[in-house]
């Protein structure tokens, strides 16, 4: 009779599967009640992850070894082994930290391990990269103040009580300075504040641009602040002599007010602004109304008589 390769092939299978040898953390198989046992052993194996070193069996299983390490003695390097190759990594410092004695760590307004810093919002400041979007209880003021960049120095004391005396009426300013440019650059300027910081107003103080427009009607022409609080329409120059003649009607997004003069000037303006809030009024509560005939059409108070309880006039009706 001839013998069937196949069936041969399945025998020899299980006979293997009954007398098999176990390698890494089984040893020589033998018979037990009728089943096989592996024999535990103490070889050496690999538990999958290549940062491990020195893998060992135990109790049939394999333990890991020694961590490999990646040490490169720098304090501002996080180091790491990856398990998939076994290849060290050195990861420096957040962006927003420094490198230090003690290693990294997160500069003001962020916060972390230095190896990974998050903006720290509110901390009652409007750190660098923070705006109104990111960080609304920090970052929404309302109101900047622009100063010529040359007068800057000059008047700095007094700006810096200034912004305190609005701090302590529970208001949010700050102050920049402004180099050269045109009104547009000026506006553009004013654009970035209010995107960046939500600001409601602008104070102007020095030299700065202003905007000239023309009423080809009564044939006037007079400066226009109005340009720089509306900041997002187009003013039209249609004779294109330099001087705005044509503007769409729609709200002011924010106000604008300015006082030019010397240092000086300033810093005494600045002084009585300061002596008001904290004393309160300079001068008697009285109101002063010069009128023309423009004005209107008969000697009137414009209503400041509803506010003060003595108004006087000086008019060209008489």
């Amino acid at each position: 009779m001839k013998s069937n390769p196949t069936r041969q092939f399945v025998v020899i299978i299980i006979l293997l599967l009954v007398s098999r040898v176990f390698w890494g953390c089984g040893g020589e198989s033998g018979v037990q009640n009728g089943e096989c046992q592996a024999q535990d052993n103490h070889n050496p194996c690999e538990d999958g992850d290549l940062c491990t070193q020195e893998d060992f069996c135990l109790d049939g299983e394999c333990i890991s070894g020694t961590p490999k390490s990646c040490d490169d003695h720098d304090v501002c390097t996080k180091d790491a082994c990856n398990p998939m190759d076994g290849q060290c990594a050195h990861q420096g410092c957040d962006p927003n930290a420094s490198c230090t004695e003690v290693g990294c760590v997160c500069e003001q307004g962020f916060s972390g391990d230095g190896f990974g810093c998050a903006h720290q919002c509110p901390n009652q400041n409007c750190d660098e990269g923070e705006d109104v979007s990111t960080c609304p209880d920090d970052c929404d003021f309302d109101l900047v103040v622009v100063v010529q960049e040359s007068m800057y120095d000059s008047i700095r004391t007094s700006l810096e009580q200034y912004l305190a005396d609005i701090a302590i009426a529970s208001q949010k300013a700050y102050v920049i300075s402004f180099s050269t440019g045109d009104v547009n650059d000026l506006k553009n300027t004013l654009v970035e504040q209010f995107t960046l910081y939500g600001i409601e107003g602008a104070f102007l103080i020095g030299d700065l641009p202003h905007a000239e427009y023309e009423d080809s009607t009564n044939d006037q022409q007079f400066p226009c602040d109005i340009f720089l609080m509306d900041l997002d329409q187009s003013w039209t120059d249609g004779d294109e002599d330099g001087k705005l003649d044509g503007h769409p009607r729609s709200p002011l997004e924010i106000f604008v007010s300015r006082i030019t003069g010397t240092s000086d000037e300033i810093n005494k303006y600045l002084a009585k602004v300061h002596q008001y809030r904290t004393t309160g009024s300079l001068v008697p509560k009285e109101a002063l109304v010069f009128m023309d005939s423009h004005t209107c059409d008969e000697p009137c108070a414009m209503g400041l008589d509803w506010i003060y309880s003595k108004t006087d006039y000086i008019d060209s009706f008489v």
